[in-house]
């Protein structure tokens, strides 16, 4: 298992390597911009903004005794999403699609790569 210290280590060609190696395609999906609307409030046309990336996922161990906010008796699965530094993941409004599954932020994605110099993103993320 790589160690969160190790991690911080890696310099972006062997982030690189390692996605190459290990990861997943992906896209990166913005939400829609709206561009008007008719007399019934529905949008006219709405446009997605993509950007292809790898990304490797990881299950993030819970608890046992965690449950939903809505009292069901097994949590939601959540996932560490790791990324190469130049995913666009640095405003909100983004989900993750690999293949036909998409998966939404569970928490703020943050650099885990030396200070000042972004190598590598995690994002918390859930089952959309």
């Amino acid at each position: 298992m790589i160690t969160s210290e190790q991690v911080r280590r890696l310099t972006r060609p062997q982030v690189a390597r390692l996605l190459t190696a290990f990861g997943q395609d992906a896209q990166v999906v913005r939400s829609g911009t709206q561009y008007g609307v008719d007399a019934y409030a529905q949008p006219l046309r709405s446009e997605e903004e993509t950007a292809n990336t790898r990304v490797i996922l990881t299950p993030v161990k819970r608890d046992a005794n965690e449950e939903n906010g809505d009292g069901a008796s097994l949590p939601d699965p959540l996932f560490d999403a790791y990324l190469p530094h130049d995913a666009p993941l640095d405003a909100a409004g983004w989900t993750l699609r690999v293949g036909t599954v998409t998966y939404t932020p569970a928490q703020p994605p943050e650099d885990v790569g030396l200070t000042g110099l972004r190598v590598l993103w995690r994002a918390r993320v859930r089952l959309a």
